[in-house]
């Protein structure tokens, strides 16, 4: 009995030193397991705290004393409103109050920690219960929101842009079938998103489909391209469509999204703008052909004229004032005849591109065929007209013709803008090495704000224009046009409304020797000694235009015959034999290039000399009068010059 006792004490130790082990490894345990959890707590992207039922903090961790606060131990046992301030507490307390009746709860708010940046936050609270289940607290669970708030948004926000636009959106998977189909969509197409949604595109559309798709798929860019759809309806829509690859989450493209626009309205106008044009072609080409036209018909009354001044040369050589009589109706059916040259380019007038030719001109000779040709509608007004020429003869390189006309036009202006019984003075001057012409008036004057405006095309003073006389307002413009050309400069001066005008044109002077003298150009008299007698025919449907030339040419001692038409022509030809023919082309019966193939075809028509004498100039005219054999083509009215010309030739 005395051994047992010691024996039991030692029993007992060991246990106690086993439980003790034991506790000392599980309290190891649950230390590394708590050192794990607030590890993992701490750690985690989460802001988590813990609350007493009077909201004091009893637990934080580390990212939730990051996000409000400094450190743990300013935060533990302070009350939440201290915390986060009390405009934030205001718009939480409810949330925080309900949950401690025992039912969690989930709210959203807006945080701004850092002014400027708020950050959305998405707050979870759980009820904290004790072993009766008593609510003793709860468990906030905090997750920033924000970027996905933000991302909800923009989606939202495209997705509004998307349904609100005008334009039809539709997306489709690689297989052409439509995945969604915006209103716009709708409102083009007339179909609803539900009768779209899962079908695939008409027929006639997937080979268009299929190839934009493989395009994508093979990396390539589709720029915007134009097309045509029909609408439920059957209307027929022009659009423009753009397509963009859709991609999933790892880049790879799974389908496409395409924008189509209407552009039926941009594309008829398109249409119409394209008649238009094309209407406009079709009148000028149409412009083209009456001009010639009327070219044409303009020169037939002018050759006449220029024949009957030709033959009036011996007796006006003779009688001084026959002389001056010829001189100038000369000089006014040269300007007359380059008017009609005008007419065949009208765009070139508008564009101020003449062809000048240029000539050593006298001033005074060109002012006086400007007075001359506004002689009648300055003494119709009554006007009194004073010319002062320069004493001494002012030369410039130009066109006489164009000269004149620029002189002529300043003239008229002032008679159309001069009230009846006025005064128009026309001075000529030297100032170093220009010449000065000025033309003046005591007409209706002209506004400041117009000074600048009244050498545009088509420009009028809009109070003056009851004056114009049904004028177009070109003439001011090809003053300014022909002046340039010929390295000059126009300016216009008023002192107002009521005060008259001034017109001042200044040309550089041409350097001449002193014996040289200019004068206005006039056709040049034939030679006659030294010129062989020739046999000419001349055929032409204008009975005086033939009498004259052949008149003019009798009187050169050569022998002539007329024809009045083509089938004539070649008759008299096949008797006459003569070695020169003036042939008029647009002649009745047959035409002059139907007799001139005839006269070819014969053996005896081989080496004539066959001149095309026509109203026709352009350079399809003489290639179509080249072409059946025609060796010259002269246009009418033929001077004198020409005449020689042809003679020398033959």
């Amino acid at each position: 009995m005395q051994n047992s006792a010691p024996h039991l004490a030692s029993d007992e130790t060991a246990s106690l030193c086993e439980a003790l082990a034991e506790a000392r490894a599980t309290c190891s345990a649950l230390r590394t397991e708590v050192e794990r959890l607030k590890l993992l707590i701490d750690n985690a992207p989460v802001l988590l705290a813990y609350l007493d039922r009077e909201h004091r903090y009893q637990f934080v961790n580390t990212a939730y004393y990051r996000r409000f606060g400094d450190a743990t131990a300013q935060m533990v046992g302070q009350p939440a409103a201290a915390v986060l301030g009390e405009p934030l507490w205001s718009r939480i307390k409810a949330h925080r109050e309900k949950v401690l009746t025992g039912e969690p709860v989930e709210y959203e708010v807006d945080v701004e920690h850092v002014p400027g940046n708020p950050q959305h936050m998405h707050v979870a609270l759980n009820p904290a219960r004790n072993a009766e289940g008593d609510v003793v607290g709860y468990v906030a669970a905090i997750t920033d929101v924000t970027d996905r708030k933000r991302v909800a948004e923009a989606r939202d926000l495209l997705a509004a842009i998307v349904e609100s636009s005008e334009d039809a959106i539709v997306s489709k998977t690689l297989d052409g079938r439509v995945t969604s189909w915006n209103r716009g969509a709708e409102r083009l197409f007339g179909y609803a998103a539900e009768e779209m949604i899962g079908k695939t595109v008409p027929e006639e559309l997937q080979a268009e489909e299929k190839a934009v798709l493989e395009r994508i798929t093979r990396g390539e860019r589709v720029a915007r391209y134009e097309t045509v759809r029909y609408a439920k309806d059957g209307r027929r829509l022009d659009v423009a469509v753009s397509t963009a690859p859709m991609h999933d989450h790892t880049g790879r493209i799974v389908g496409i999204a395409n924008v189509a626009r209407d552009i039926s309205e941009a594309k008829a106008y398109e249409r119409a703008v394209r008649r238009s044009e094309e209407a406009l072609r079709e009148a000028d080409r149409r412009k083209d052909e009456f001009l010639a036209l009327l070219a044409h018909e303009l020169r037939n009354p002018l050759a006449p004229l220029v024949n009957a001044l030709e033959l009036l040369r011996p007796e006006a050589d003779q009688n001084p004032a026959l002389r001056r009589i010829r001189d100038m109706m000369e000089r006014q059916l040269s300007q007359l005849e380059r008017l009609v040259d005008d007419l065949l380019d009208v765009s070139r007038i508008s564009r101020g591109r003449f062809e000048l030719r240029r000539a050593p001109v006298g001033l005074a000779l060109a002012i006086e065929s400007a007075v001359e040709a506004c002689q009648i509608h300055i003494a119709s007004r009554g006007h009194t007209l004073t010319v002062e020429q320069s004493p001494e003869p002012l030369m410039v390189e130009g066109d006489f013709a164009r000269l004149a006309q620029v002189f002529a036009n300043l003239i008229s202006n002032s008679i159309k803008y001069t009230e009846p019984g006025g005064r128009i003075w026309v001075s000529v001057a030297r100032e170093g090495d220009e010449a000065v012409v000025t033309v003046r008036d005591t007409g209706l004057g002209i506004p400041p704000e117009s000074l600048d405006l009244i050498f545009d095309m088509f420009s009028q003073v809009q109070a003056h224009k009851r004056h114009a006389g049904g004028g177009l307002g070109l003439g001011l413009a090809l003053v300014r046009s022909l002046v340039k050309m010929h390295g000059g400069t126009v300016h216009a001066f008023s002192e107002g409304v009521g005060k008259g005008s001034t017109f001042t044109v200044r040309l550089p002077l041409l350097q001449l020797p002193a014996a040289e003298q200019a004068s206005a150009p006039h056709p040049a008299a034939l030679p006659l000694v030294g010129q062989q007698k020739r046999r000419i025919l001349v055929a032409d449907d204008n009975a005086d235009a033939a009498a004259s030339l052949a008149m003019i040419l009798q009187m050169q001692g050569h022998e002539t015959r007329t024809a009045s038409d083509g089938s004539q022509a070649v008759e008299i030809a096949a008797t006459f034999q003569p070695d020169i023919i003036f042939m008029d082309v647009g002649m009745p019966r047959v035409d002059g290039l139907e007799a001139t193939r005839r006269i070819r075809a014969q053996p005896w028509g081989k080496n004539m000399l066959i001149v095309a004498l026509t109203g026709w100039g352009q350079q399809s005219d003489r290639r179509q009068t080249s072409q059946v054999g025609m060796d010259l083509h002269l246009v009418k009215p033929i001077n004198l010059e020409g005449i020689a010309a042809v003679l020398a030739h033959s």
